[in-house]
Formats: structure tokens, sequence, C-alpha cells
């Protein structure tokens, strides 16, 4: 990144400031429980021994073991309904009460200058 940016654009890139709601959406849509993998970690071992030998695996650089499974297709059904709004979520998931001491407006409020400020500026300025 360093090499193909100029050093100006390494805060604030140009694809900040591309603003692509369409892409947004996009993505978003594509996000379905049929297309997730979900990964469950955990210091407790297996449920039981048959669980472990059925389907333990080891990974190659660590060691660490794991094992795969497909969910089951009931629970992306379940979870599916509730994305679509066809099943009323358990959990009854809703976003936090909106912050009134975070700002909404970042428009910048022009002063007027004071009467000695105004003097001397003009005094600076010098035509051409």
């Amino acid at each position: 990144m360093l090499d193909k940016n100029p050093l100006a654009d390494l805060l604030s890139p140009p694809s900040r400031q591309m603003w692509r709601p369409d892409l947004i959406s996009e993505l978003i849509d594509q996000m379905t429980p049929d297309k997730m993998m979900l990964l469950v970690s955990s210091k407790k071992p297996f449920a039981s021994e048959a669980e472990k030998e059925e389907t333990e695996q080891t990974e190659r650089w660590y060691g660490t073991r794991y094992r795969k499974r497909d969910l089951k297709p009931k629970q992306v059904e379940l979870w599916d309904a509730s994305l679509r709004g066809k099943r009323k979520s358990s959990t009854e998931l809703k976003l936090p009460p909106t912050n009134p001491y975070i700002p909404s407006d970042f428009t910048l409020v022009e002063e007027p200058l004071p009467a000695q400020l105004r003097q001397k500026k003009q005094k600076d300025e010098s035509g051409l």
C-alpha cells in the first residue's frame, strides 16, 4: 500500500470518500444463513468420547483439535425465516435508544469576527 499510494492519502484514501449504498445493500442481501460459516470456540472438551472420535480432526501446523459438521437443515430454515421476518425472533433484538449527546449536525458555524480582528485583517491584506 505504501508503494502504490501517496503519503498524503494514507489516512484518508479515496475509497473512504466513495459512498455506494447499492453495494452495501447487495452485500447484505448475500449474507444469508445458507451461505454462512459458524465458528464456535471453547476451552471445554467434546461432549462425549464417541463424538470426539467420530468428528475430531487435528490442524497440521499447531496441532489444534477441531471438528467440522454441517448445520442441521431445520436450524438453517429457522434462521432464514427469522431473517425474512416470517418468524418472530426469540431474543427480541433491537437497537438501543438514541443518545441525545452524540452530535448529528456537523455543519460549521461561522461567527462574525470582532471589529478589532476585522481591521487587522484588512491591514494585512495588500492588494496585488
